[in-house]
């Protein structure tokens, strides 16, 4: 009988140095991407070689390059990931929900799902906000915003549609949803507290307030139903790799709960619609402005 996607994630094949591969390969291949354009002169045409060879680069010029090398290095990273994986050991596109099984109820829950999930993030978001401006915390904008608001050329609102809209939502479901949910499901508690205790280090980087915000969110881990655990320490991982722009990791915890309830149900393919779709929306705000700002 043909395994389905639900019971090909409860058996993963790989275990935490796959993923710390793939996560590197995200890092290291969009830096060797830069490098690339900019040997070849192409970035050098478009903005001026001083502008792209200052060191350090001015923090817009740095977000538009790697508009550039973010969208180039995609094709080469989905290709690289596949291959690792399928190198060391054996795991299959189906093992890693992809499509997964009935594509057609993916998207109609994903559709339905959305209708729900999308404005009740944004109303947490909202709600987030102002606390933390009550509390005297200053929120920050994502990088996107922030560019965004400096102009942005027909290339560049092309390629951050792009950068938003396909490679986030395939590259974070496939490392989130894809490797690590079904990993920690699998490998149980030891898993779990280190999913969790990643979230924390990476909350620090940004300030005790994020780190506080990471260490509550692992602490209610102990009241959490134990057939959540799994995906709630994804989605714990998920939202604190976002905390450059706070407080985005609160709302975004419960779109990664939402996220990982379509993967156990059927695979990525309704996951990585609904994260396109709630990070369109947050490109639409960017040019039009009648959202919060989140992304």
């Amino acid at each position: 009988m043909k395994e389905t996607a639900t019971q090909a994630q409860s058996r993963p094949g790989w275990d935490w140095p796959e993923i710390l591969a793939v996560y590197l390969l995200g890092q290291v291949l969009p830096s060797g991407a830069f490098y690339v354009l900019l040997a070849s002169g192409v970035l050098a045409r478009i903005y001026g070689a001083e502008r792209v060879q200052a060191v350090p680069l001015l923090p817009g010029d740095a977000t538009r390059l790697g508009l550039w090398c973010v969208v180039l290095a995609f094709p080469v990273q989905l290709v690289a990931t596949f291959a690792l994986l399928w190198h060391t050991q054996r795991v299959t596109l189906g093992q890693l929900g992809l499509p997964g099984t009935a594509v057609v109820r993916q998207l109609r829950e994903a559709g339905l799902l959305g209708l729900v999930l999308i404005p009740v993030v944004y109303g947490i978001y909202a709600g987030a906000l102002l606390l933390s401006v009550r509390l005297g915390v200053t929120p920050t904008e994502h990088s996107f915003t922030r560019l965004a608001q400096e102009g942005l050329s027909s290339s560049e609102a092309v390629l951050l549609v792009l950068a938003a809209c396909v490679v986030a939502p395939v590259w974070e479901e496939l490392l989130f949803r894809g490797l690590i949910q079904p990993w920690v499901i699998a490998r149980g508690w030891p898993a779990q507290t280190v999913t969790l205790a990643l979230a924390i280090g990476l909350a620090s980087l940004q300030g005790p307030i994020p780190a506080g915000a990471a260490g509550i969110a692992a602490v209610l881990t102990l009241v959490c139903p134990a057939k959540w655990r799994g995906n709630y320490a994804g989605a714990v991982l998920f939202a604190f790799v976002h905390t450059a722009a706070w407080p985005s990791p609160i709302p975004l915890l419960v779109l990664g709960l939402g996220l990982g309830v379509l993967a156990q149900r059927g695979g990525l393919v309704g996951p990585i619609v609904l994260h396109a779709v709630f990070n369109g929306v947050a490109c639409v705000e960017l040019f039009v402005p009648f959202l919060p700002k989140l992304t």
